[in-house]
């Protein structure tokens, strides 16, 4: 979903600055159309970059359990949803 947001964005960016240039040339009313998509857009591209790296973080975080494919904390021993017992072998593998 984040990067659609980006996406999304980015689409209306483009189509804004288009708009804007347009403005320009006369089309007072779509150049204002187009500063208007710029200030609902660009934060938009800026949320969804900012979602994209939240979820980085968590996943660099954590780790999955191989039994019910949780995400759980890196140094847990036991699984908190499924009870699975990591083994020293399995902990140091993140």
């Amino acid at each position: 979903m984040q990067r659609n947001i980006v996406i999304l964005g980015i689409i209306l960016s483009s189509i804004a600055a288009f708009a804007i240039f347009i403005g320009v040339t006369g089309e007072y009313i779509i150049g204002a159309l187009g500063v208007i998509l710029i200030i609902i857009s660009v934060p938009m591209t800026f949320i969804g970059l900012a979602l994209k790296s939240e979820e980085q973080k968590k996943v660099v975080s954590g780790r999955l359990c191989p039994k019910c494919g949780h995400e759980i904390p890196i140094d847990a021993v036991v699984c908190p949803y499924c009870q699975y017992v990591f083994t020293d072998a399995l902990r140091h593998e993140y």
